[in-house]
């Protein structure tokens, strides 16, 4: 989602609302359109960084205790494989 132009933040936000919507139980951020999209979420369960590692963290401590299923949504300019690759090693 880095090369939507001028609606950008918007459409960033509208990801963050329709996953509120959906009935989404934890929301993580990560990068600085979806870390500034973040406001939008309202609730428990949550998190944002611009830093990989701690936001893997923080996903970690959500989904241990639950049995959980993990969307990984990104640009990949972001390269968030790396967090998917963190979280499937454990």
């Amino acid at each position: 989602m880095l090369d939507l132009g001028p609606e950008e933040e918007r459409y960033h936000r509208e990801v963050v609302e329709e996953a509120r919507w959906q009935g989404v139980d934890a929301l993580f951020a990560y990068g600085p359109r979806m870390c500034a999209a973040f406001s939008a979420w309202e609730g428990p369960g949550a998190g944002e960084s611009e830093d990989l590692e701690a936001l893997v963290g923080k996903i970690r401590e959500e989904a241990g205790r639950l049995p959980s299923l993990i969307l990984v949504k990104g640009s990949r300019g972001l390269a968030l494989e790396r967090a998917v690759e963190a979280l499937i090693a454990d």
